[in-house]
Formats: structure tokens, sequence, C-alpha cells
């Protein structure tokens, strides 16, 4: 097994989380640099270790009106293929996370694909979508709390964040994997950062890593990534 990258600068990992198990760091500089927004999560993922169904996948919801992101069981859908279409898995009702739309209806949703992480320069072997509803810009939606709440205010520029929005996972980056994997605090980590970076022009190539943080201390067990 590969060993695991650090969370904050993809240097490799020498130690990792001892509540949620899963983002890891290669110093305490770097663990303390996340636990900012780490710790939102962190304690919330041990709860959901278990799916309560087949159908049923991990994403991260960002409230409209609530402060505090969290984790969420998806239910999905499989659409078996035809003569057009391969199979693939969809979200079974979206408008419990992002609204619904004028006519009371199920809304048409956007999104943004994350592929990578700029702040981190680092590229993702997997890929995360950003759902929003289509029309939360024009339709009078509230800018989102929770979304605001984790950026506090250190943003390139507030993007089109308004009403609810959910962050869930593809395996791949194909065009259209087949279904949907569970999302944890090393996905929410690149979902803050993409908010963070939104509009900005520059690479990933381009970016660096060197911003240095102080903070609180989150668990940290010290111990090397086997």
């Amino acid at each position: 097994m590969a060993q695991q990258q650090c969370n904050m600068c993809s240097n490799p990992s020498k130690g990792h989380c001892k509540v949620c198990k899963c983002s890891s760091y290669c110093s305490t500089e770097c663990q303390k640099a996340d636990w900012p927004v780490h710790k939102i999560l962190c304690n919330q993922l041990p709860k959901f270790a278990t799916p309560p169904n087949e159908a049923a996948r991990r994403g991260i919801y960002f409230p409209v009106d609530s402060l505090t992101p969290e984790f969420v069981w998806v239910e999905t859908q499989w659409i078996p293929p035809d003569e057009y279409e391969i199979g693939f898995e969809k979200i079974k009702q979206k408008s419990l996370y992002l609204g619904k739309d004028l006519e009371g209806k199920e809304p048409l949703a956007n999104y943004i694909h994350v592929y990578g992480n700029v702040i981190r320069s680092r590229e993702r072997q997997d890929k995360l979508t950003i759902y929003m509803r289509d029309t939360a810009l024009i339709d009078g939606s509230k800018p989102n709390r929770s979304i605001a709440r984790v950026l506090r205010g250190d943003a390139t520029f507030y993007g089109p964040w308004s009403g609810g929005m959910l962050a869930m996972k593809l395996p791949t980056l194909e065009r259209d994997p087949a279904s949907f994997v569970h999302m944890d605090t090393v996905d929410f980590r690149d979902v803050v950062d993409t908010f963070r970076s939104y509009g900005s022009s520059v690479k990933i190539s381009d970016m660096s890593q060197n911003k240095k943080h102080t903070g609180p201390v989150s668990p940290f067990d010290g111990e090397l990534t086997k």
C-alpha cells in the first residue's frame, strides 16, 4: 500500500488523527494548520462508519441556514443501462439538500467537479462533485452560512454559494464513473480549499503550500502510517 500523503502539504505522512483515523500529517505543524477546518467533521466521521443500507453513500452537506457542515447518508438510485447510456448511480432526492425549485419540484442541479487542490498543489486520483441548485443565484436563495463559517472571510472570491449544497465523490477521473463512494475528512479539506480558491486562475503547479498557521492542537498519534 502506498504511503498516505499529508493533508496539508502532500509530503509523506508520519501519523494520523487518532479520532477520525483518516486525515494524516507529516508533522504537528501541518496538523495544527488543518485543525480549524478538520475539527468541524473529525468527531462525526466515526459515527458514519457503517452505511444504513447498500444504497447509502456518505456525503458532506452544507446547510444554507446552519453554521456547521455535516456528514449525511445520501440515498442513491441505480439507473440500469440502455441502448444509449451506460448504467449509473444518481442521487435519489437532491431536494433534501439543495431545496426544491420555484414550482416545489425536484431541482435541476448545477455542479463543480474537483480534480485537485490548487492551494495544496496536488492532483486527485478520483473526482469530487459539489452540487448546488441551478437557480440558486436568481431565485432569492440566501447565502450559505455553513460555507461562510468555514471560509471565515479567507477566499479569493466568494463564489456562487447560495442555497444548500452537497459534496459527493466518484472513484475515478473517468467522465462517467458508475457509482459514488464515501466522502471523508481528507475530501472535506479539498472541498473547503475549492471554495477558498474559487475564481482563481492559478494552476496547481503554480501554487505554494508554505503558508504557516497556528491554532489549537487536534488529537494526533504521531505513529507511522502502515
